[in-house]
């Protein structure tokens, strides 16, 4: 035990009859206090203990020790607390009530590193001041315990950036190591965002598939695959997914049609490992390739209800047909809407000529709609024109982009077509919306910008700074 000197001792029985004058119950959620009312005592402070993996079933850590320590008569540690800052990034500080034992909540550790780091389940170190109250008849004085490092990894499930559907779904095959049918992504952080899409054509009858991932693929092992816990063919359109270490190999999903489809709809949400399937007679992308874009299938249009209506801005030639993949070996819409394999090419309409469109095609009614675009613009309080006119953008027809420099001030803006509005982007630049979307906030400044219109969830812009 280290004794306190006479001199501390008087210190800290002043610092007691001066100050302190709330009861202990008061200090069980501590607040915020001045360094300089904590007193030090030599040879006394806080340990820092071993990291801690909040994937745990207990409902406390421990997040420090003490040292032995003998306090003056009467006087024994009370409730204690840290202020954590993180050593990566910003130093903003978080305080968080404990026990002289250094006890803590998990689910206070777990929000402490979603708030300052995210969801990944990685090691991430903190600075922990400790202060430790010592409590006579009820009243109590700081002392300062010094700093711990504090190394937690939050609870969160394994998720990998990448899924592929396997199986006997067109286009793929019951091959662990198989990719040609990739999940979509919105880019994201996966512990930030991970929910995976895939729409994929299905056959009349019974169709079977799996789910791999990059850890499956790496070690072309079936019992990494993912299938369905209620078992083999035994999933409903809606479930949990789990490894085939975890369910056996009897986990794979199947997906009847009856004339009810023609394609599925596949939602995974890995944060949770469930899974959601729905039954689509359209898909939600369809490619389009023409003289407008020399015959690539680089332009897009999109049914975001999947109810056979879609809509792309991109530049059109007289000749162009609609395409159910990103190349020719999918289903093939040609003049009238023909799917055959020899079917004439669309052409633009009498008395439309070749330049830039808003495109509204119907499967559900064979039905084509072109709207002229002949200038895109920015329009806001943070442009030189206020809301009154637009700034025009200029198309850039190899990178299929209406850009320009621009310099704003700080306030908001949006996109607009044909100087109107009745077509116009607005909402995360990541993700434009064309449904009248909210204003975009900018920092004044000179840009770069540059929007790249293609289709309702393809649409972004880039801003880059001068």
């Amino acid at each position: 035990m280290k004794s306190i000197s006479k001199y501390l001792m008087s210190a800290l029985v002043v610092l007691f009859s001066a100050s302190c004058e709330e009861a202990e119950s008061e200090f069980a959620a501590p607040q915020t206090y001045p360094q300089e009312e904590a007193i030090t005592i030599p040879g006394f402070h806080a340990n820092s203990t071993p990291a801690i993996n909040l994937d745990t079933d207990a409902a406390d850590a421990k997040v420090f020790s003490l040292s032995d320590v003998s306090l003056p008569e009467g006087f024994a540690l009370g409730a204690a607390r840290i202020v954590a800052a993180p050593v990566e990034g910003e130093a903003q500080e978080i305080e968080i009530a404990t026990d002289a034992d250094g006890m803590v909540s998990v689910a206070e550790l777990q929000s402490l590193v979603l708030n300052t780091y995210g969801k990944r389940p990685v090691n991430r170190t903190f600075k922990a001041h400790v202060y430790v109250n010592a409590v006579k008849e009820g009243q109590a004085v700081i002392i300062d315990a010094g700093v711990v490092d504090l190394n937690l990894t939050p609870k969160a499930p394994q998720i990998s950036d990448a899924y592929y559907l396997i199986g006997d779904i067109e286009g793929t095959a019951w091959d662990v190591t198989n990719k040609n049918l990739k999940f979509s992504h919105s880019g994201k952080d996966v512990y930030e965002d991970a929910v995976f899409v895939i729409t994929v054509p299905v056959a009349e009858g019974e169709n079977w598939f799996a789910i791999t991932d990059p850890i499956a693929i790496e070690a072309n092992d079936w019992s990494k695959v993912f299938g369905c816990v209620e078992g083999n063919g035994n999933n409903g359109m809606t479930g949990k997914l789990a490894r085939r270490s975890d369910i056996g190999n009897d986990g794979s999903f199947k997906v009847v049609v009856n004339g009810d489809a023609k394609f599925i709809r596949i939602t995974l949400d890995m944060m949770e490992y469930t899974y959601k399937i729905e039954k689509l007679n359209f898909q939600e992308y369809l490619w389009v390739a023409g003289s407008g874009n020399g015959w690539a299938h680089v332009d897009m249009v999109s049914s975001p209800n999947f109810d056979g209506n879609y809509t792309g801005f991109m530049n059109l030639g007289n000749e162009f047909k609609f395409c159910s993949k990103q190349g020719w070996d999918g289903t093939n819409y040609g003049a009238g809407f023909s799917t055959a394999p020899d079917a004439a090419n669309m052409t633009l309409p009498e008395g439309y000529a070749e330049g830039y469109y808003k495109v509204d095609m119907s499967l559900a009614a064979n039905t084509l709609s072109l709207t002229p675009i002949s200038t895109i613009g920015v329009i806001g309080d943070a442009t030189a024109n206020g809301w009154n006119a637009s700034t025009p953008l200029t198309y850039n027809a190899a990178a299929r982009c209406w850009e320009a420099d621009v310099v704003f001030t700080d306030g908001e803006f949006k996109f607009r077509a044909n100087d109107g509005w009745d077509i116009s982007w607005g909402g995360e630049l990541d993700n434009l919306s064309i449904d009248n979307g909210p204003n975009i906030r900018v920092a004044a400044g000179a840009y770069h910008i540059a929007l790249y219109p293609n289709c309702p969830g393809k649409a972004y812009c880039t801003l880059d700074k001068k």
